[in-house]
């Protein structure tokens, strides 16, 4: 395989790949769990209603995931991720607003419409960018998923306890201003890489493009993440609304949140770092079975030192 030449620097790249996973992942899907609870009451809804609201933002994503993709390789990787970074910034600040039901319905999917153009593309380029090392870097941007969730736990309980009922609403505007400096960043310091050795593209037959739909090997890996995005969707949901339901406070949810953001950020390069020893499948076997366990610890006993050990 042939190595990239005249790579950005690569800490620059990581790093913006960190933040841009920060706001697409956990400010847009992750964090949603820790702030069902006072939205649901703000706006009155249902927690069948709360769950269709983490749900659009997941059919966001897996409508427009495909044409994320698209988008990436016909503007560039750099230009998509800003384009879906500005999606979800549009969507942060409708929240902070909204005032009915289906208007945080429309919002919601536009967080995972936004996530569709900026994800995929942003661990396409730091894959395409670093062959040699691909499970480490995206390891790291993995980090910055386990930053957030530890950022997640600690700033929203203050910012509750600051602005009373409202305290959601601000939580939203935050993330806005958040996604909005993140945005520009990456148009700043994102780097496409050259498309072929003389700097232009020679397309695929139109019958060839097809047939990666049909190769078993994608195929697979679709069901495996779809699994997961399915398991991992329910649990950052109604994770955090299950603790407090259970007896617990906020705070002590925000705490085992934010403990688990703070392991992820040794993990997720720890995890690449194996990944790239042992295999993709054999890794994912290893952290999937220790998420089933965790999942199983609190399907039969909600004690404190089970919730700890789940989120542990």
């Amino acid at each position: 395989m042939n190595q990239p030449v005249d790579r950005p620097n690569t800490v620059l790249m990581v790093t913006a790949g960190m933040f841009v996973g920060l706001i697409v992942i956990v400010f847009a899907r992750l964090a949603y769990g820790m702030i069902l609870p006072p939205m649901r009451a703000g706006l009155d809804l249902s927690y069948q209603q709360a769950g269709v609201l983490g749900t659009v933002t997941a059919l966001g994503y897996v409508s427009f995931v495909l044409i994320g993709g698209l988008a990436a390789s016909r503007w560039g990787a750099s230009r998509a991720i800003a384009f879906g970074i500005a999606i979800v910034t549009a969507g942060f600040t409708g929240l902070a607003f909204a005032q009915s039901y289906p208007a945080a319905v429309l919002l919601m999917t536009l967080l995972g419409i936004g996530t569709a153009f900026s994800f995929a593309p942003m661990v396409s380029l730091l894959a395409t960018w670093y062959p040699e090392r691909r499970g480490f870097v995206i390891g790291c941007m993995s980090a910055g998923i386990g930053a957030g969730l530890l950022l997640v736990g600690v700033l929203l309980p203050w910012l509750y306890a600051q602005f009373g009922d409202i305290g959601w609403r601000v939580t939203w505007g935050v993330f806005a201003a958040s996604s909005a400096a993140v945005g520009i960043a990456a148009l700043a310091i994102l780097k496409d890489p050259p498309t072929d050795a003389d700097g232009t593209q020679t397309p695929p037959p139109s019958a060839d493009k097809w047939l990666v739909y049909r190769n078993p090997r994608v195929i697979t890996v679709s069901m495996v993440y779809g699994i997961i995005g399915l398991t991992y969707m329910v649990q950052t949901i109604f994770m955090i609304s299950y603790v407090v339901e259970s007896g617990f406070s906020e705070a002590v949810a925000g705490s085992l949140l934010a403990m688990a953001g703070l392991l992820s950020v040794a993990s997720g390069p720890v995890w690449g770092n194996i990944s790239d020893r042992v295999g993709r499948g054999n890794a994912l076997t290893a952290a999937t079975g220790i998420v089933m366990l965790a999942m199983l610890l609190v399907l039969f006993d909600q004690s404190g030192a089970s919730f700890f050990l789940h989120f542990f």
